[in-house]
């Protein structure tokens, strides 16, 4: 005979970064294998706030993994952010955990000498700009790029680009 445990199932796919609501989710009894390490239905108003670590799809079990908190702070690491005009960004919207390349683009004389400068970052964030069509993309970048960074950004001079949606 098996017993059944109350989980937390997604009713609609969500997305790393996303903040938790209690509508997020329907309880579901099941019979589950611990292994998949299931959040229990008890922890739902614990959840409420928190930011998602790993997509969910629609109709999936949450799992601790998934549900334990993203992280806008590292070591090492520091938060920049980035407003992209439009064709400066990727046509696919960008989602919190992606891997990006921030390259700096021609300045007023539309010359590119060399090899573009570049800085690997994670997307901790996006929010739309303060001109249309305009986003603010919140970066996690090495503490030792982010002076530097944050420099290109303010001159507009900066586009980025979609690494690896992979985790």
């Amino acid at each position: 005979m098996s017993t059944t445990t109350s989980v937390l199932v997604a009713k609609d796919s969500l997305h790393r970064g996303e903040e938790l609501t209690a509508e997020d989710f329907m309880l579901v009894k099941l019979s589950v294998d611990p292994a998949l390490d299931p959040v229990p239905a008890d922890d739902l108003e614990a959840l409420a706030g928190q930011r998602l670590s790993l997509d969910v799809a629609k109709g999936a079990i949450l799992t601790r993994e998934a549900a334990a908190p993203f992280s806008t702070t590292r070591e090492a690491m520091t938060l920049v952010g980035v407003e992209l005009a439009g064709g400066k960004a990727p046509g696919t919207p960008l989602l919190v955990g992606d891997r990006v390349r921030v390259v700096v683009t021609p300045g007023p004389s539309g010359k590119v000498e060399g090899v573009p400068d570049t800085t690997s970052a994670e997307v901790a964030g996006v929010t739309a700009g303060s001109q249309p069509g305009s986003v603010v993309v919140d970066l996690l970048v090495p503490a030792a790029d982010a002076a530097v960074l944050a420099a290109q950004a303010a001159t507009g001079n900066v586009a980025v680009v979609l690494e690896n949606r992979e985790r």
